[in-house]
């Protein structure tokens, strides 16, 4: 059984009207997400240091995915990503039969101390390159909007 983790560094930066809290701080953190729909992944982890509040991104993982049923894929985050109220500097690499590319950009949060949920609000997330010889089969172009976030994620102790 996961405890849940009350990210106390955090609430500085993420509650509204600046409310802290004195606890110790913990030193890193694990968030379990569900389903990478765009991707067809079957869930995400992420993981990051909380001393001085929810630190940079340094660990993520995607599960299974497999985009449109057509094809697997491997996605590769490309690691560290900046957290905040936002995460910043998303790049993920993806990869597959017939498929390579990239997709960049941030993403919009907020964190629940009480439940242990950070929410994904919005994903500024696109496709910035599709090599030209590996097109994903047309079903992938560069310019469009690609969610690689799942819509929340259960944020434990690690």
């Amino acid at each position: 059984m996961r405890a849940k983790l009350v990210l106390v560094t955090v609430l500085t930066l993420l509650v509204a009207g600046g409310a802290t809290v004195n606890a110790a701080p913990l030193a890193r953190y694990a968030g379990y997400g569900g389903p990478v729909a765009a991707l067809g992944c079957t869930s995400m982890t992420i993981g990051g240091s909380a001393d001085a509040g929810l630190g940079d991104i340094d660990e993520a993982a995607y599960q299974d995915c497999s985009y449109g049923g057509f094809f697997n894929l491997v996605v590769t985050p490309r690691l560290p990503w900046r957290m905040s109220t936002t995460i910043d500097d998303i790049e993920v690499a993806i990869s597959g039969p017939f498929c390579e590319g990239t997709v960049t950009g941030s993403a919009d949060t907020t964190y629940d101390s009480v439940t242990g949920v950070l929410t994904v609000v919005s994903q500024s997330t696109t496709v910035s390159y599709i090599d030209p010889d590996n097109d994903c089969l047309g079903l992938i172009n560069e310019g469009e909007h690609l969610s690689v976030l799942p819509d929340s994620y259960d944020v434990v102790a690690a």
